[in-house]
């Protein structure tokens, strides 16, 4: 029994000066088919780079692999086809060539293996993923982006577009542009901002990071030494996966639902202990590896490197 999520996270967009963010650094890059203008989302910092293409350029690309942790950028110009991609070390051109960015820092992260699935499967054009507005196709990739991106603390005056927090939905229609780059501003003037001056300290990370807690905490928390399973799930979400949750212990949780009602768990202990659950209403006994009825009651003894794995919730 196990429980994996299949999707590839590589929303792409076709738009000349689509901006993203650069994994593993604090930088966002927006993209044109000859110049590439680079922000630092801490700082303020910006840094141009003219590229040796000339148009008029067709079939321009742009796709923030979440899979490999880059920018990729593809195109046909004046002198035929063109690619490369986008790191903290630089950009590498696909006849070989390299390009560096010595003013960007690479951070290092821990690995993630923190999934999200909704059942959306349409095309990962961001233009229309941003146009439909649907939270269930986007929170997966705010959360597996919010993994790549180095963290920042959310200051305790909120400004511009990190006022809307906690609602999602509204934070994204007005803090985000191009592939989910954070902004403090509201770029389209929706009305959800209040014009007012930012001062150029503010990041707009924090808006990206925090907004991940909070889409977890939705399917997976710790509280009062429980760890809580689909604690908030939205009537809009009834079926999923989230896959890679972690305790504070360490420990990794899988979980699969449908018709709003959890139907796998599994859980991957690194230390020998014992963890209760809380489960969503209705849900008072389970059984444990295909053979024990257990109660929801009882705290489950855990042995490092010994699977879990839960069903008939």
């Amino acid at each position: 029994m196990s429980i994996s999520i299949a999707l590839r996270f590589a929303p792409f967009s076709h738009s000349p000066g689509t901006c993203c963010l650069i994994p593993f650094s604090t930088w966002q890059v927006q993209v044109f088919p000859a110049k590439l203008i680079f922000t630092n989302l801490v700082g303020g910092e910006v840094e141009e780079l003219c590229l040796p293409v000339e148009g008029s350029v067709k079939k321009f690309t742009v796709t923030l692999n979440l899979e490999k942790g880059r920018v990729e950028v593809i195109g046909h110009g004046k002198k035929g086809f063109f690619s490369y991609q986008i790191t903290p070390a630089g950009l590498q051109w696909r006849k070989g060539e390299h390009t560096s960015l010595p003013f960007i820092k690479p951070v290092d992260l821990a690995p993630s293996k923190l999934r999200l699935s909704l059942g959306v499967k349409k095309k990962q054009e961001w233009d229309q993923v941003q146009a439909r507005g649907e939270m269930k196709e986007v929170f997966p990739f705010w959360l597996k982006l919010a993994s790549l991106i180095p963290e920042q603390p959310l200051s305790k005056k909120k400004w511009g577009a990190l006022q809307l927090l906690p609602d999602l939905e509204r934070a994204f229609q007005a803090g985000f542009q191009g592939i989910l780059c954070p902004t403090t501003k509201d770029h389209n003037h929706l009305g959800l901002v209040p014009e007012e001056e930012v001062p150029g300290s503010v990041s707009p990370l924090p808006l990206l990071h925090a907004g991940a807690k909070q889409i977890l905490s939705l399917f997976f928390s710790e509280v009062a030494e429980k760890v809580a399973l689909l604690p908030a799930l939205p009537k809009e979400f009834d079926a999923g996966k989230l896959t890679g949750a972690e305790t504070k212990e360490g420990t990794l949780f899988d979980l699969e639902w449908s018709k709003r009602k959890l139907k796998k768990v599994v859980i991957h202990p690194k230390a020998d202990g014992e963890i209760q659950l809380a489960l969503p209403r209705g849900a008072n006994a389970f059984r444990v590896n295909k053979r024990d009825s257990w109660s929801s009651k009882k705290p489950l003894s855990l042995k490092k490197g010994q699977r879990l794995f839960l069903d008939r919730f």
